[in-house]
């Protein structure tokens, strides 16, 4: 984001174009789908003038259910959240350090101690876990996973981790993201 003359703000989107992507293909898979229903841009410092938003919010719906993602250029460091909510409990996924929540229903005072204690243990074990697998050198991102998994295909000649017609899915929502930001194709 410092850098204006990075590669990444010189594509349609800007660095959005390297961030979103891989959310809207996370949140089709968990929602048969996505179809962007609200989006709420926003550039909140006036520096950075090559940055048309620095905070994104949207919502996103499938045949499964809806999903909100937000995105924020004016965080610390690399880190992105995506929330899906179901019906008996919603998901909240860290998807920088690898950690999935999951929230259950009810709303009684023993109901939210126990899913308090849940979603505790839950980012414990999770963080505990990456722990050991990067001490080790075996934590790998989904980058890694996918990479590894279309080599594969090649090799055995057998369907790829992602089809064309995903990937055409994924570009024509993030597509109109960028639209409605105001970023030039």
């Amino acid at each position: 984001i410092i850098d204006g003359k990075h590669w990444c703000h010189q594509m349609p989107g800007g660095v959005y174009s390297e961030e979103l992507p891989h959310i809207i293909y996370l949140a089709r898979e968990f929602l048969g789908g996505a179809e962007l229903i609200a989006l709420c841009a926003t550039k909140t410092k006036d520096s950075h003038s090559w940055i048309v938003a620095d905070e994104i919010g949207m919502l996103l719906k499938g045949s499964k259910g809806i999903a909100t993602v937000s995105s924020s250029l004016n965080r610390p460091k690399p880190e992105g959240v995506l929330t899906i909510y179901g019906k008996e409990a919603h998901l909240q996924v860290d998807i920088y350090n690898s950690i999935l929540t999951r929230h259950n229903g009810g709303s009684g005072r023993p109901s939210r101690a126990l899913d308090n204690i849940h979603q505790s243990f839950q980012r414990l074990s999770n963080i505990g876990l990456v722990a050991f697998k990067l001490a080790l050198g075996r934590h790998h991102t989904g980058h890694y996973t996918v990479i590894s998994k279309f080599v594969e295909s090649l090799i055995n000649n057998t369907d790829l981790p992602v089809s064309a017609q995903d990937g055409r899915e994924v570009i024509s929502v993030f597509e109109q993201i960028v639209k409605q930001i105001g970023y030039k194709s």
